[in-house]
């Protein structure tokens, strides 16, 4: 039993770290681009993030069903959104126009902390609930 409880936790912490590496700095950097933009760039935001968040759903991405509870979608969702930051930084995004591939993989980022949150909130707000 505890032995399973520390592969739990050690695999917890193997996850903040991996999003601590791969998806903060990103995600901050398109915030802040975000909200440095004027009003007529800001839609390429949204979208942006719009496209990549429904890459990530379960059903496009292959993962599991939507029946599931929201804290495993968003579970899912995240994964997938992780996965594809870590593919897209392999590949190094294909290289053609830096810009462009960075800012759609901080775009993914975004998604991948934004499902986590959610995923701590519902948790949080279970906890509580109890």
């Amino acid at each position: 039993m505890f032995g399973w409880f520390r592969s739990e936790k050690r695999e917890r912490r193997r996850k903040i770290e991996l999003d601590r590496k791969h998806l903060e700095a990103r995600s901050r950097r398109f915030l802040k681009s975000y909200l440095n933009a004027d009003e007529t760039q800001k839609p390429q935001f949204y979208r942006a993030v719009e496209e990549a968040s429904e890459q990530c759903q379960p059903v496009k991405s292959g993962l599991p069903p939507p029946e599931l509870e929201d804290a495993q979608i968003a579970e899912a969702t995240s994964g997938a959104a992780m996965k594809m930051v870590l593919g897209r930084e392999e590949r190094g995004a294909l290289k053609k126009d830096e810009r462009i591939s960075d800012f759609v993989t901080d775009a993914y980022a975004t998604v991948a902390l934004h499902t986590i949150a959610q995923q701590v909130s519902t948790r949080w707000t279970k906890r509580c609930r109890n």
